[in-house]
């Protein structure tokens, strides 16, 4: 039971951070890996909004972008320290 609210507070902590930071955070504990590595945290990260990141030598970061990018006027552009 405590083990389950754990993973549901982390779930919920997790939807505020960036793609970089959830993607780093990962290999931390089983527990990450399994929340992160759900379908319902999949499904979301998929479909939530985020900025078109670039990589540290100025290319399309393939990790970070894993969603949906609609290009349009409000654009907003991330950097992470992928390669």
């Amino acid at each position: 039971m405590l083990i389950e609210l754990y993973s549901d507070l982390w779930s919920k902590i997790l939807e505020y951070c960036d793609n970089e930071t959830i993607y780093n955070n990962r290999y931390i504990s089983k527990t990450f890996y399994d929340i992160i590595h759900s379908l319902y945290f999949q499904t979301y990260l998929s479909y939530r909004y985020h900025p078109l990141t670039f990589n540290i030598i100025d290319n399309y970061c393939t990790i970070c972008n894993t969603g949906i990018i609609i290009l349009d006027e409000d654009l907003e552009i991330g950097r992470c320290q992928h390669s």
